[in-house]
């Protein structure tokens, strides 16, 4: 897939649904789905908190140009915010934090890489996705690959 910040943006902003040939979403069905959903689907992540690493769970999903500027609307905003929130919800509930090498680690990584994107968009969803995720972590061994992934090693 090609660099695609207006097909993300569209999503975002929730006038798009993801790319998926069997169940395509707007952004805020994905939002309400169910934790089982959400650990067993591997291709809204990336439509969520995208960047510009091609994904090897879904080769539809758009790569973000980072050399160029983001600009949501209001519910674009709104929504991100409500992805990240939504995201921890599932991740304090998950039981996956002793499996090393969990697709759910590569998830976190990517909503970090995301977030920090956003902050340097000037995006502000008042949420700290990272700092979240490493209050979660905190008694947890971190792969070592993940912890610097996460930039914590």
């Amino acid at each position: 897939e090609i660099m695609s910040n207006k097909k993300i943006k569209k999503f975002l902003d929730g006038d798009i649904q993801h790319s998926d040939y069997i169940n395509p979403l707007y952004i805020d069905q994905i939002i309400q789905k169910d934790d089982e959903w959400w650990e067993s689907s591997h291709n809204h992540i990336q439509w969520l908190f995208p960047n510009s690493d091609p994904s090897n769970f879904n080769k539809e999903a758009p790569l973000l140009d980072t050399k160029k500027k983001l600009k949501l609307s209001k519910d674009g905003v709104r929504n991100v915010k409500m992805s990240y929130i939504r995201f921890l919800k599932f991740l304090r509930n998950a039981e996956f934090k002793e499996h090393n090498n969990n697709h759910n680690y590569l998830r976190i990584t990517r909503a970090i890489k995301f977030e920090t994107f956003l902050k340097q968009n000037s995006i502000i969803t008042t949420i700290n996705f990272k700092k979240e995720v490493l209050e979660l972590f905190k008694d947890f061994k971190l792969p070592e690959k993940t912890a610097h992934l996460w930039g914590i090693s």
